[in-house]
């Protein structure tokens, strides 16, 4: 009778283990680790008027502009969201910005324009203000940005970099999602910064163009020559025969911006033109013929 009670617990013991041990562990979802080091937010007044709202940032130092955002964004009323992030999608230039921030000589400030009012606040104080919201979780509005920081000139490490950036960013924000709405959101976000970059560069460009040196002017004569217009009638016209030099070139530009000049061909031609005389005066009969039949004189 024993033997059968043990054998009984036994059983049911194993049957419980074995249950235990068929039903996938639940993980935990995921969380994301927020360092207001690597970040920079702006806190919006407390009564903000619902509905469209435009906003400039500009990082300046001794009045040299650094980094400008334009934004915009709608509220409604009884809005929850309370900041907005700065240079979210340009993170070179906000490490280089928050760097300056540990520099008590960088003597950075952050003009602030929303609806046309300006604010201005130094850096560091903006990093304070950053650290405040991040640890109150403040919630963030969802703001276009309406043109790009400034970036480099038109080249092609310009572009590149530009996209990597955005991929990365795209990768950090949906990494730690685990719905679709917030996957859409850094979709949003990534198409904000992809459409934002500066056009690449295909390959060099090319541009050709010429330049005319006047070489010799001789005179020819001065004659009676008939003029449809502006001035209708026939006119005294002095005569000359110059020669002209030209220079055909090309002009490559490379994706780095830097240019080369080529001179192509060279050649001269003579050619004659009509000037009117010093003292202008019309004369009887066209005998040198029409004087649209010439170019001017220049």
């Amino acid at each position: 009778m024993k033997m059968n009670g043990l054998f009984a617990f036994k059983s049911v013991l194993s049957l419980f283990v074995g249950l235990l041990f068929s039903v996938p562990l639940l993980a935990a979802p995921p969380t994301v680790q927020t360092s207001s080091g690597d970040r920079l937010l702006y806190g919006l007044p407390a009564k903000m008027s619902a509905g469209h709202h435009e906003m400039e940032v500009a990082f300046r130092k001794q009045a040299k502009s650094l980094v400008v955002e334009k934004f915009s964004f709608e509220t409604t009323r009884g809005e929850r969201a309370r900041a907005v992030e700065l240079l979210a999608w340009h993170p070179k230039q906000r490490v280089r910005i928050l760097r300056m921030a540990t520099d008590p000589t960088s003597a950075v400030e952050v003009s602030v324009v929303l609806d046309g009012r300006q604010t201005v606040l130094p850096l560091e104080s903006l990093v304070v203000q950053t650290g405040v919201l991040l640890r109150e979780n403040a919630e963030l509005v969802h703001a276009r940005l309406e043109t790009p920081a400034t970036q480099p000139s038109l080249t092609k490490d310009a572009h590149d970099d530009c996209v990597n950036d955005c991929y990365n960013n795209y990768y950090a924000c949906s990494d730690p999602c685990i719905d679709y709405a917030c996957i859409q959101d850094c979709q949003y976000w990534f198409n904000q910064c992809y459409y934002g970059c500066p056009p690449g560069c295909s390959g060099p460009t090319v541009r050709n163009y010429s330049t005319s040196t006047l070489v010799s002017s001789t005179w020819s004569g001065s004659d009676c020559y008939r003029e449809p217009f502006p001035a209708t009638g026939n006119w005294q016209y002095d005569k000359y025969y110059r020669v002209i030099h030209v220079d055909n070139y090309r002009e490559t530009t490379q994706c780095d911006g830097s240019k080369t000049t080529e001179l192509v061909s060279s050649y001269n031609y003579g050619q004659y033109c009509l000037t009117r005389e010093s003292f202008f005066r019309s004369c009887s009969y066209p005998w040198g013929g029409d004087a649209s039949s010439y170019p001017a004189c220049y």
